[in-house]
């Protein structure tokens, strides 16, 4: 901050630095010098190493465009992402003279590490020079190379090939002035080679609408991992179902699909690996947790004491509203329950389809408990709410917060048990011990109701043939083909 650079300003920047290599990575870094604001135009770039190691420490040099005056100094740290990058360890500016006296060399090369086989075998040298009023020449073909150890690399023109497996420090000459640089001759197939990718899951079960991160992760030959989840490629057969981009899984729609992720690395073969998803819309019937919205306006989630713990919804005031998409609610809902909390006076709970102002199917009065965390289940009648649809939660009441809500869930409506029919198409058969639907249709609809009446589960045949849940209980099963129906009772 507030760095004085005067009415003359640098000509020269130099930092001391030390590098030291790591698995897969080939290249140095930079350390770019910004002024001001991270988005504005470096004022210069000092390329980083290897140096032989950690505690292995060397001046590198660089010009500087013209400054002047205060400013706030910026040093951003630039190179490969597989791990640390280089040390730094201080730093400083020479003023600008005005005499282009030669001050300082610089010998970066492109890549540090390379082997001896075609296509992985070349690296290229680059050597500047340094003048003390903040110029620079690129001075490659004029400087003179000396090497450590002989028969490693050779140097034609810029063009450096490895030879032999080995380490060699180059040493570039110019004029008095020298700088060296390190490079690594060696198999790279064991760093470049991907032995196997996984995920971090390789099954997901998701509820329409909901998002889950993904990681996909290489091992290479030599054992490190690296994270490759944004150069991985994603096969997905069916999109529609479910996507994967920038490191999300977001389910779309019910179904399953299997998506197949490759990457290759810089050498060797290309691997893969399957993700199976599976997507469910939500269950009105179930007991749903209202921070689990897909979309909402005006809440905040925060900690509860109520039975289960976990966190409510709060901070709810008139015209907030909570969105939870494609719930099945079959052949239709009577009831709706929530669990709720009201300091105040409390509220409304209203119930719409498809829109915050679709088709209202129930209004539930929300009265005071006597506290923010005193927690009651209120219910009330609905109508209308059959088949698919997105489910709008509105609150509305008076001024200021209104109450918190944990939980909320429908109560199926009633249908007859006891229209059975003995000469339905449709038969229950066992095979190892599991139930299965015999001559469903694709595009029947199957509903599997308690002795109650209350809908348990809802399937969309796909074959002649559908497995049934196992749910220790009494049902009675309805087969809806186009007009007709058929209901057979059963022990599930």
């Amino acid at each position: 901050r507030s760095v004085d650079f005067g009415s003359t300003g640098p000509g020269i920047f130099t930092a001391y630095v030390s590098g030291d290599t790591r698995a897969a990575a080939t290249k140095g870094g930079a350390i770019e010098i910004f002024l001001d604001s991270v988005k504005s135009t470096p004022i210069g770039s000092v390329p980083v190493s290897y140096t032989g190691g950690q505690d292995i420490w060397r001046e590198e040099t660089t010009n500087i465009d013209s400054v002047t005056g205060i400013h706030d100094l910026y040093f951003v740290f630039k190179g490969p992402e597989t791990g640390d990058l280089f040390n730094i360890d201080n730093w400083k500016f020479n003023e600008k003279k005005f005499d282009h006296q030669l001050a300082a060399i610089n010998a970066s090369v492109d890549k540090y590490k390379i082997d001896t086989i075609t296509g992985f075998n070349n690296s290229h040298i680059k050597v500047s020079a340094i003048y003390d009023d903040g110029t620079s020449e690129d001075i490659t073909s004029a400087a003179s190379f000396t090497f450590d150890h002989e028969n490693i690399i050779s140097i034609t023109d810029s063009l450096i090939t490895g030879i032999n497996y080995g380490t060699v420090a180059v040493s570039a000459n110019y004029n008095g002035k020298a700088d060296e640089v390190k490079l690594i001759v060696k198999n790279l197939e064991s760093e470049l080679a991907v032995k196997q990718i996984f995920a971090n899951t390789d099954s997901v079960d998701l509820l329409t609408g909901s998002s889950l991160p993904i990681i996909i992760s290489a091992e290479f030959y030599d054992g490190h991992i690296e994270i490759v989840t944004n150069k991985a490629i994603f096969n997905n057969p069916n999109p529609d179902i479910a996507t994967i981009a920038d490191g999300t899984i977001k389910a779309v729609s019910k179904g399953e699909v299997v998506i197949t992720v490759s990457y290759k690395g810089e050498m060797g073969e290309t691997r893969t690996t399957l993700i199976n998803i599976k997507v469910d819309n939500r269950s009105p019937y179930a007991k749903n947790e209202a921070e689990d919205f897909n979309e909402q306006s005006g809440i905040q989630t925060e900690s509860t004491t109520d039975t289960d713990g976990g966190l409510d919804v709060g901070f709810i005031e008139n015209g907030d509203w909570l969105k939870f998409e494609n719930l099945d609610f079959g052949e239709g809902a009577s009831v709706f329950e929530a669990r709720v909390a009201s300091a105040t006076s409390g509220g409304n709970i209203e119930l719409h389809l498809d829109s915050p102002t679709g088709e209202l199917i129930g209004t539930c009065n929300v009265a005071g408990t006597g506290g923010w965390q005193s927690w009651a289940t209120k219910s009330c009648g609905v109508t209308g709410a059959t088949g698919l649809h997105d489910l709008y939660i509105v609150f509305s009441g008076g001024s200021g917060y209104l109450f918190n809500i944990n939980w909320w869930k429908f109560s199926a409506s009633t249908t007859s048990i006891n229209r059975t029919n003995d000469q339905s198409p449709v038969s229950i058969i066992s095979i190892n011990n599991e139930k299965l639907l015999k001559g469903t249709r694709s595009g029947d609809i199957i509903y599997i109701y308690n002795s109650a009446g209350q809908i348990l589960k809802t399937i969309y045949a796909t074959s002649g043939q559908e497995q049934l849940p196992s749910l220790n209980n009494i049902v009675i099963i309805k087969i809806q083909r186009g007009a007709q129906s058929y209901m057979l009772k059963s022990v599930l």
